[in-house]
């Protein structure tokens, strides 16, 4: 499931372009009156006990969350009012809470940049997708190296989010109460069944990994990956969303589907979107206990091979990823519907770096939204999403390497840089401009960086790491043993079988003479 999470700074591929008719740099902003776009849709919720409104662009499905003064302000702007006028008006409705001047003008720019408004003598904002926009556009070249990340190429099907919306009026029935509960009760029962047989199942799981069975391995994730897109789709449609987007991702050459549910922040209830993000999980989770019911109860070997295979495939994949709250999937939108903190990664990386500049540069100003429990909580999270992503890019680099070799190598190369290139390029350009009125803040930085670089080394040569070591051995049996008997006659019954283990005193044969 492909989510976006409300916030002040949308996905820059969905942005459209807005004609202007003056450089915003030249004018005086607080005698021009702005006019809210004419398409754009605001509504109230409620995040951690305060007012909050979340504006929608329909036409790119942008998700933006404002504050009551921002919303307040954004109110007044009716097209006849400067923004002069609009702010003394919210200054006279509420207070000392109302936003500033230069408050209400960065609200402005905000809005104009975002093309949630316009200037009032000026067209509404052009609505399209900067992937359409022409080879001259100057942000082409750059969203072109985004797209192509060649750990994670997503590639849009045209009509499929019609054939999904088709597809979800027939099959919603499967989310109705009814059938939620009976699915619980299927998967429950499921689970107790392999419970029963557990060390039997483990037993075989050992041949399921090896090579010459990849190819089943990947189809029938493929197969599971559709069935648990089309849970999404169904329980967005149901809920009374719709799905924008959907076709494949491509991630190291393998074929996953995704669906964008983006819709689902119009949803005013978080357990309806939680539903939404659990849906995928739950169609999954029937599918495996289906996988389950036919190991359990047939005797064709090669069916209960495959069935190891689905029970395997949806587990796995349901653990390491759908339910993982470290990467942006499905446990990731539960987990930020759960604790109320709608833009979690986000926070979560602004907590982590200013918390990153105190210690080393020695910047006091650490702002957060949140207070008490939620603070930290933002904080431990952005922690562990780092080294989440750390052992994600490692781990994938060493599978392309060794998938693909030298090909690999350089795969690995390029994606890593579009992963972390371009962050340590925005902080070096930090640090350079930092250097040129701090400099102090700068070299206490970089001598507690290479301290902890220095420690982080030691840790990793002088720790113990396990690992395996392979050494060769020679493996012998027992010699066979050949067994005459004593007395003369014809076979009438052969009471052991081929590879029985036998002692002195067994029966094994009945002969007659």
């Amino acid at each position: 499931m492909d989510r976006f999470s409300p916030s002040l700074e949308p996905d820059a591929s969905l942005v459209g372009r807005v004609t202007m008719q003056r450089d915003p740099g030249t004018i005086d902003w607080q005698q021009q009156p702005i006019r809210i776009a004419s398409d754009v849709k605001v509504w109230p919720v409620r995040e951690t006990g305060e007012p909050i409104y979340r504006i929608e662009i329909p036409a790119t499905h942008q998700f933006f969350r404002v504050g009551l003064p921002e919303y307040t302000f954004l109110s007044a702007l009716d097209g006849h009012r400067t923004i002069a006028q609009a702010c003394g008006l919210v200054t006279a409705r509420m207070g000392r809470a109302a936003p500033s001047s230069s408050q209400c003008e960065s609200i402005a720019r905000w809005l104009i940049d975002h093309q949630l408004a316009h200037f009032a003598d000026a067209p509404s904002p052009r609505r399209e997708r900067s992937d359409e926009a022409s080879p001259t556009d100057a942000k082409q070249p750059k969203s072109i190296w985004s797209r192509w990340n060649p750990f994670w190429i997503k590639m849009p099907i045209p009509g499929a989010s019609s054939l999904l919306q088709q597809l979800s009026r027939g099959l919603g029935f499967v989310f109705s109460t009814p059938m939620l509960f009976m699915g619980v009760l299927i998967i429950a029962a499921a689970l107790f069944g392999l419970s029963s047989r557990w060390s039997e199942f483990l037993a075989g799981a050992s041949s399921i990994f090896d090579p010459s069975n990849w190819a089943w391995l990947l189809f029938t994730a493929i197969g599971l990956k559709l069935v648990h897109e089309l849970g999404h789709a169904i329980a967005c449609h149901r809920s009374g969303g719709s799905v924008r987007e959907a076709g494949l991702v491509w991630v190291l050459m393998t074929p996953l589907a995704y669906v964008d549910v983006s819709s689902c922040w119009r949803l005013p209830s978080r357990w309806s979107r939680i539903g939404v993000a659990a849906a995928g999980m739950f169609v999954e989770g029937l599918v495996a206990s289906l996988a389950i019911a036919g190991w359990l109860l047939c005797e064709d070997e090669m069916f209960r091979w495959w069935c190891h295979h689905v029970i395997l495939t949806a587990g796995l994949s349901t653990i390491l990823f759908n339910a993982n709250v470290l990467m942006r999937f499905d446990g990731y939108f539960m987990l930020s519907d759960l604790i109320d903190v709608p833009n979690l990664a986000t926070e979560a990386n602004q907590s982590v770096r200013q918390l990153t500049r105190r210690w080393f540069l020695g910047d006091a100003s650490w702002t957060s939204s949140h207070t008490g429990w939620r603070r930290s909580a933002v904080f431990v999270y952005g922690v562990a999403a780092f080294a989440w992503r750390v052992l994600v890019c490692v781990s994938l680099a060493i599978a392309a390497s060794t998938m693909f070799g030298g090909a690999g190598v350089v795969l690995s190369i390029l994606g890593i840089w579009m992963w972390w290139g371009k962050p340590f390029v925005t902080w070096l350009d930090s640090m350079l401009s930092l250097w040129d009125t701090q400099p102090l803040q700068v070299c206490r930085g970089a001598v507690l960086g290479a301290i902890a670089m220095a420690m982080f080394g030691w840790m990793l040569v002088a720790m113990p790491v396990p690992s395996s070591v392979r050494v060769p051995v020679v493996v012998q049996y027992d010699p066979d043993s050949v067994i005459r008997a004593g007395a003369e006659g014809f076979l009438t019954e052969l009471l052991v079988n081929e590879g029985d283990e036998v002692q002195a005193g067994d029966l094994l044969a009945k002969i007659e003479n």
